[in-house]
């Protein structure tokens, strides 16, 4: 069986790779990941990723010497666009968890200094009358 690289992983500060160029902010300089956490780590058993999979995962990110993480969206969703159709920008989906799932995953983010940047998708409305 082969070893995982996360096996000794130590959380060491800043990554090496991050720090070439103190002149730049740290979004001109650091890599951002983006994350569609349908797809990257499920851990209520059911197939599809969610937040909690996400906040499993943060060593990993920082084993990647990311800046800061891009997660997909989130919020509540018909999911006939995978998201992207959002119907309420106040709630996270259930699918993905809870909105202290997700205020966890930030707070998590930022005590092992990593940005976290949100989607914003948003809807124009239109009302068609006839006539007009």
């Amino acid at each position: 069986m082969t070893k995982s690289p996360m096996a000794s992983f130590q959380p060491a500060g800043k990554h090496p790779a991050r720090s070439f160029d103190k002149e730049l902010a740290w979004w001109q300089r650091d890599p951002i990941y983006q994350i569609y956490p349908l797809s990257f780590q499920d851990t209520a058993g059911d197939g599809k990723g969610d937040l909690a999979g996400v906040l499993s995962r943060i060593e990993y990110l920082q084993w990647l010497g990311v800046g800061a993480a891009w997660p997909g969206p989130v919020f509540s969703s018909p999911m006939a666009d995978y998201g992207y159709d959002i119907t309420d920008f106040t709630g996270v989906d259930p699918l993905f968890g809870s909105l202290e799932y997700l205020d966890r995953l930030i707070d998590e983010l930022h005590a092992c200094e990593l940005g976290c940047f949100s989607t914003l998708c948003p809807i124009i409305r239109r009302t068609c009358i006839l006539g007009f």
